[in-house]
């Protein structure tokens, strides 16, 4: 009675196959594994440079918001003490220019004062005084 020994060997290659065929899945799934534990680890070193950046960006993002405050502190403190100021402020140029046409109209009112002359002649020694006393009032502020 030989049959059950056939039927062992067909069940050992059925049981031969299905280790091999576990072999093999399990090899596979040994390479996922540490496929998958290099990709962790990758994705695990590039959230650590993430995370660097992000903490360098919060101390830059505090250096910033700290020199705006200051920035807009001495604007104040310099719109502050603009209003302070009321004396008005001018540049050299403006100055200059302010003298010239001063000059100029100087220069109109003593052609006007001398046809003035013709008609009254005590007019000029009052408007002469006048012109004056304006001249040493414009120096002075001009000091």
């Amino acid at each position: 009675m030989t049959p059950p020994i056939p039927a062992t060997t067909h069940t050992h290659f059925q049981l031969q196959n299905s280790i091999e065929k576990l072999i093999r899945q399990n090899e596979e799934l040994l390479r996922k594994n540490a496929s998958l534990q290099k990709q962790g680890r990758v994705i695990v070193e590039e959230k650590m440079e993430v995370l660097k950046r992000l903490e360098k960006t919060e101390e830059s993002n505090i250096e910033l918001k700290k020199l705006v405050k200051e920035t807009d502190r001495a604007c104040k403190d310099m719109q502050i003490a603009n209003q302070d100021n009321n004396e008005p402020r001018f540049t050299l140029s403006e100055l200059r220019e302010v003298i010239k046409e001063k000059n100029i109209l100087k220069g109109r009112v003593m052609e006007l004062e001398e046809e003035l002359e013709a008609f009254k002649p005590g007019a000029k020694r009052e408007i002469m005084r006048l012109d004056d006393e304006e001249d040493e009032q414009a120096d002075r502020l001009a000091a």
